[in-house]
């Protein structure tokens, strides 16, 4: 078998220094940039989904395309708001395995400043 993804956690360089206040300010700003550059945008989703045998050797591989629809915003002050849309929101059996990705983008904006205290970031070098 492949190791697993998180079997060797590659180390960080020691004696780096990492002002976490500093990366995470210019990540929120990065991340309001990028609501106001994609606050809607299309584009032609290539998924690909491949299965594996027991041993890890290559068995099925499968292509679909979709229509992609993304509104990224601020709907009312300290509210974000994500919304998706493929092919007139296909079925999770139109999608390859049955595994549907949804809300992806949304991943980013935890960075927003009215979204980041709501986590504890560390900073590892």
């Amino acid at each position: 078998m492949p190791p697993d993804v998180d079997e060797k956690v590659p180390a960080v360089e020691p004696g780096v220094p990492c002002h976490l206040d500093s990366v995470l300010h210019s990540t929120s700003l990065r991340t309001q940039e990028l609501i106001r550059n994609l606050e809607r945008f299309t584009a032609t989703e290539s998924l690909i989904h491949e299965e594996f045998t027991p041993d890890g050797q290559p068995a099925a591989k499968e292509l679909r395309t979709f229509n992609y629809l993304a509104e990224l915003g601020v709907s009312r002050p300290g509210y974000l708001n994500v919304e998706e849309y493929r092919d007139g929101d296909p079925a999770p059996a139109d999608f390859p395995g049955n595994i549907v990705t949804h809300g992806l983008p949304s991943l980013v904006l935890l960075f927003h400043p009215t979204q980041a205290p709501n986590f504890n970031f560390v900073c590892e070098g």
